[in-house]
């Protein structure tokens, strides 16, 4: 199973990143190498478009929940989009990522989006 990604650098520092394929062991570190680039930005937003994710193994969601981890550390966010029904479910199982981080369409991503500029965080002193 071969895995390729695609990233769409939005407006407002957002990106989203839309791996294709099955996310394994062997090809982990296609996705790796390209969030490692996408982090080196220091992104606001991280969207993982899942649409066209097959497969997700132990180390597929390892490197999802890292990938949280730092975000959250440098004040960034990590938020799933289109996620597939069998996916969805290695996350409920393994509790890593809340389903509140989870969109199920673009607009509902939109929407949130659209929130978040209206109410931005306050500044810090």
């Amino acid at each position: 199973m071969n895995l390729t990604v695609a990233t769409d650098r939005r407006a407002h520092n957002v990106v989203i990143v839309t791996p294709n394929g099955g996310l394994n062991a062997l090809t982990h570190p296609v996705l790796e190498q390209e969030l490692r680039t996408v982090l080196a930005s220091s992104p606001s937003l991280v969207v993982l478009d899942l649409k066209d994710l097959a497969y997700i193994n132990s180390l597929g969601v390892r490197l999802i929940h890292q990938t949280r981890r730092t975000l959250k550390a440098d004040q960034g966010e990590l938020r799933l989009l289109n996620v597939p029904p069998a996916i969805q479910r290695v996350f409920e199982i393994v509790q890593v990522l809340p389903l509140s981080e989870m969109f199920s369409s673009i607009e509902e991503l939109d929407a949130y989006l659209d929130q978040v500029q209206k109410n931005p965080p306050p500044a810090s002193a």
